[in-house]
């Protein structure tokens, strides 16, 4: 009998059906106590375990709830207004000097550079002496002296270019006679007048030309004289 109702009720429910016919048959000894004793209550428990059955395989997961709604603004702040702008910070102080430039235009001739030009000029007649300027376009950073090469003179140490080529040594001006309507051999550089400071030198001694150039004294033999020129200055 006992098997018939283990095998319809399960080991569970078999357990459950002891436990509640020893109540019924207990139940004066129950009602009297108020429930069962602590030592009782240990053996059912003792019972059940040792009958139950072991936990059955996890179910599938169940489908996706709908979506909530949307959260409030809550969980992050407001964008709070601008701030007021800031004062001005102090003025920083002045970097150093920048170092002079190495192209562009420049105030004075560096040394070793070479400048060229070119000067035309004419005597009267009865005129002896004749003052002829120059000017340099970049001034140099110091005087040089002046040397006159006839279209017929030779190439010099501080003058050894031509007219087709005007070249100077460092720190000489070299002025070379162009071919013109006939020999000037007459012509001669008498001396040199500095703009700058107003000294003059003259010859037999050294020509010095100011930085900025210089008034050229010539002198001539010949009634009327033409004269063009060309000049080369290396600065010292």
């Amino acid at each position: 009998m006992f098997n018939r109702i283990h095998s319809k009720l399960g080991t569970a429910g078999f357990i459950i059906s002891i436990v509640a016919l020893v109540a019924a048959l207990g139940g004066g000894a129950y009602a009297a106590s108020g429930g069962l004793t602590g030592k009782q209550k240990k053996e059912v428990e003792k019972i059940a375990k040792k009958y139950s059955g072991k936990p059955g395989a996890t179910g599938a997961t169940g489908p996706t709830g709908a979506k909530g709604d949307t959260g409030g603004a809550g969980g992050k702040g407001d964008t709070g207004s601008p701030g007021a702008e800031g004062k001005q910070g102090p003025e920083g102080k002045q970097g150093p000097e920048g170092k002079p430039g190495t192209t562009g235009f420049t105030s004075t001739l560096p040394s070793g550079k070479t400048e060229t030009g070119a000067l035309t000029f004419a005597t009267g007649a009865g005129q002896t002496f004749i003052n002829v300027p120059v000017s340099f376009p970049i001034p140099l950073g110091a005087t040089v002296t002046a040397h006159y090469l006839g279209e017929s003179a030779a190439p010099t140490t501080e003058c050894p270019g031509s007219a087709e080529t005007p070249v100077a040594a460092k720190g000489s001006l070299c002025i070379y006679e162009t071919p013109n309507n006939g020999p000037s051999t007459a012509m001669k550089l008498e001396g040199v007048r500095q703009p700058e400071t107003g000294e003059r030198t003259f010859a037999g001694e050294p020509l010095v030309v100011g930085k900025t150039g210089g008034s050229l004294l010539f002198s001539t033999e010949e009634e009327v004289l033409l004269l063009s020129a060309v000049w080369a200055v290396t600065a010292p």
